[in-house]
């Protein structure tokens, strides 16, 4: 067992599913949002949050938690239309039916951030490595050439 699964067993509690060998990550969307439908549905959890890296551009990306559920309606001070809507079938069957894919796709929101946010930090480490490598190159010809004219 890896030293971060320990470390998050002690913080947080059990571990429900561990999807960080998958590759693409965006291929285990549905496993991991059925999990979180089936365990909020049933009560077994009360709050369910993400944490990931918000790309913000090539050069910056910030750490993010997001609450997935429950779900935060935001309250209006105007009052446009005071009809009462009646919903067929059920608001709670409605709410059922949709909220798999409202999770899928605020998860793959979330890992398609996260991968921009790597692939990003990956380019710069790259280049970094480049220049770096060039500058090397280029003090070293110089020592040769100076070892080479003072032989």
């Amino acid at each position: 067992m890896s030293v971060r699964r320990q470390e998050f067993r002690s913080q947080f509690g059990s571990l429900l599913a561990d999807y960080s060998d998958v590759k693409p990550a965006s291929s285990s969307v549905s496993s991991i949002t059925s999990i979180i439908t089936e365990k909020f549905l049933a009560g077994e959890v009360d709050e369910v949050y993400v944490v990931y890296n918000d790309f913000i551009s090539a050069l910056s990306y910030v750490p993010q938690v997001k609450r997935l559920l429950p779900l935060a309606f935001t309250e209006t001070t105007e009052v446009v239309d005071k009809t009462e809507y009646n919903f067929e079938p059920a608001s709670e069957i409605v709410m059922e039916s949709l909220l798999p894919y409202y999770l899928e796709t605020e998860v793959l929101e979330v890992f398609y951030e996260a991968e921009a946010s790597e692939h990003s930090a990956r380019m710069i480490a790259m280049k970094n490595a480049s220049d770096n490598a060039g500058e090397l190159g280029g003090s070293l010809t110089l020592e040769y050439n100076n070892a080479r004219q003072t032989a």
